[in-house]
């Protein structure tokens, strides 16, 4: 008779099959393990909230090369915690779609994840089922949101609401310098298409050398290309621009071993008139390509892969002016800007796949040899710096700026600041617990406990004793001054410091903490194989 537990069988059957070596947490231990690791990330990132955060020193190996990397930005911390914790995994595959999609507010949402959790592990301990305190998260994260919209404030005016959101995203580091904010505002009015921004007609190219201030707009896309043959013009007025993804020529012979490869191909030349035709026959099928190309028209031609020498010396004489082996994001950009199709092959060319700018003109930025299309939609910021780190920096910065200011465009809503409107949706919603007479309250309540959070540590990075900040930060809320947050002066008024976030961001970070609180909430057995060989970057 067996006498061991279904359990044990289960366990049995997973080693059989997953791995002779795994590890399993289950129930309340598998919450408590996933809490305890949201705690984990909080306290590494909650240090660099706000402009007088601090930085964090990651230290890690590619190959045989030891890397240090001094940064606050929280994506990147976290996905070096993710690399050994699941649990943190989850997390930080979750504040990187935050960056991507809204460019800010990563901070924000670990923090607001972390305290959700907390509240839902003290809820645990006193009996409460997950259920009720997901469905008092529910509750709570829907009526935060009509907080939200209830206290924000539109601004119509496009260099008012750029000029406060880029004030936010720089947060006190002093990278997006006056002149550097104006390139990115007017690069992300150039980007605008039917009162839209379109994030692929905003290119950043990085160059180390020189300081922050020697970045500049470049009205037109930039591609890190030279020309193919020295023969080519330098500028082209009015360039009709082919995109071919395909390589333009015939493909060189690949010489294999009897027997290798599917279709196996013997070319035997038994007398020099044979090779003579064969080399006819190739100069031909190149002639004919170069004629397609003339036929279509394009004056200028950009290729996905490699262009042949024989077709490169055809062109030049044609007058067209070309480039090759280009990444897929400058072929999308060039697409997006000068309404060119890429086409797959060259016999798809046509008229109407062209399209256009005012000029095509070549440039340099030492060492590279650049080519510059003007007179088309979209622009390009060429960024500079002294260190790597430091370009790195400001190349994340730029990029999650124009991210929020296409979303800005998108929903032009406000709120103050500084912590002040997390405190006024967390006064909200301790009303509205009141409503609840269930245990649905007490998730409510631990809500708001959360969302207050984020000012107890702007106080904290500040230098404040975060107890007596949020003292008078309650106090100020309860006289009315809804306005007031946590700056560098202390508990002040946050629309006289002109600290505004954009709505978007804040809905955002509300509801993806409740969504990814739920999903950790509903994990209740890890299983993990052990003694997998783990790959740092590469």
């Amino acid at each position: 008779m067996c006498c061991c537990s279904i359990s044990e069988e289960n366990d049995w059957c997973l080693k059989s099959v997953i791995s002779p070596n795994f590890g399993r947490v289950e129930g309340r231990d598998a919450w408590r393990a996933n809490l305890h690791l949201a705690a984990l990330a909080a306290g590494k990132v909650s240090g660099t909230l706000g402009p007088k955060g601090g930085y964090v020193m990651l230290s890690y190996n590619r190959g045989p090369e030891k890397v240090v990397k001094v940064t606050k930005d929280s994506v990147e911390i976290l996905e070096e915690l993710g690399i050994e914790y699941p649990g943190i995994k989850i997390i930080s595959e979750a504040v990187k779609m935050q960056r991507t999609e809204v460019g800010d507010g990563a901070s924000s949402f670990v923090l607001l994840l972390t305290g959700l959790l907390q509240g839902a592990e003290q809820l645990l301990a006193k009996g409460v089922h997950p259920n009720i305190v997901i469905s008092g998260y529910n509750e709570a994260a829907k009526e935060s949101l009509k907080v939200l919209s209830k206290t924000a404030r539109r601004v119509e005016s496009d260099d008012e609401l750029f000029e406060r959101l880029l004030k936010t995203v720089d947060c006190g580091r002093g990278l997006l310098r006056s002149d550097l904010c104006r390139s990115i505002v007017e690069a992300s009015k150039l980007a605008v298409k039917d009162g839209k921004l379109d994030k692929k007609l905003v290119r950043i190219v990085k160059k180390t050398g020189g300081s922050t201030s020697d970045s500049k707009l470049i009205r037109g896309i930039v591609v890190k290309k030279g020309k193919v043959h020295s023969s080519m013009p330098d500028s082209v007025e009015k360039p009709r621009i082919a995109l071919i993804s395909e390589n333009v020529g015939l493909k060189r012979l690949e010489v294999k071993m009897k027997g290798e490869g599917r279709f196996p191909i013997s070319l035997e030349i038994d007398d020099p008139g044979k090779m003579r035709a064969f080399k006819e026959e190739e100069a031909r099928i190149n002639l004919e390509i170069l004629e397609r190309i003339k036929r279509s028209g394009a004056n200028v031609l950009l290729c996905r892969q490699t262009i042949r020498d024989e077709i490169k010396g055809g062109l030049a004489r044609a007058g067209i002016f070309a480039l090759m082996s280009l990444d897929q994001d400058d072929m999308d950009a060039v697409s997006a800007a000068t309404g060119a199709r890429i086409v797959g092959d060259i016999e798809d060319l046509s008229e109407d796949a062209l399209g256009s700018a005012a000029k095509l003109t070549v440039d340099k930025i030492e060492p590279e040899k650049i080519a510059i299309l003007s007179g088309c939609d979209g622009a390009t910021l060429l960024l500079r710096g002294n260190t790597s780190q430091v370009l790195d920096d400001l190349e994340k910065m730029v990029s999650n700026s124009v991210t929020v200011l296409k979303e800005a465009l998108d929903d032009r809503r406000v709120v103050v600041g500084g912590g002040a409107v997390e405190m006024v949706m967390s006064q909200e919603l301790r009303q509205h617990s009141l409503k609840f007479k269930g245990k649905e309250q007490l998730a409510i309540q631990y809500f708001a406990d959360s969302l207050e959070h984020i000012p107890q540590c702007l106080a904290r990075n500040n230098g404040f004793n975060p107890l007596d900040a949020m003292i008078q930060l309650r106090s100020s809320h309860a006289k009315g001054f809804t306005s007031f947050g946590i700056c560098e002066q202390g508990c002040d008024d946050m629309t006289r410091a002109e600290v505004e976030d954009s709505v978007r961001v804040k809905s955002s970070v509300i509801q993806r903490a409740y969504d990814v609180a739920v999903l950790m909430l509903r994990i209740d057995d890890l299983i993990s194989a052990k003694a997998i060989p783990k790959f740092h970057k590469q």
